[in-house]
């Protein structure tokens, strides 16, 4: 069973930054429009309009400061290993 836990569609407002933190959910990202750049575990990624990223629950995340970028954000929980 899958759990929603929080949900963000950034249309209007600047992407604010995630300092180093271990995220206690799963989060799965969609970038609809512009370009977010994401560490996980140290290793950075570029994401432009269609691209995508998982980030499994308990993984070192960073996410710098954008603007002008669209993006779809699902954070959520499971009792399952994914």
């Amino acid at each position: 069973m899958i759990t929603l836990v929080y949900y963000r569609h950034n249309r209007t407002q600047p992407c604010l930054p995630l300092h180093h933190e271990y995220c206690p959910y799963h989060e799965l990202t969609l970038v609809l429009k512009g370009e977010i750049e994401y560490a996980v575990d140290g290793e950075t990624y570029l994401l432009r309009a269609g691209d995508a990223i998982y980030i499994p629950t308990t993984h070192l995340r960073f996410r710098k400061q954008a603007t002008n970028v669209d993006y779809v954000s699902f954070n959520f929980a499971t009792q399952e290993k994914l």
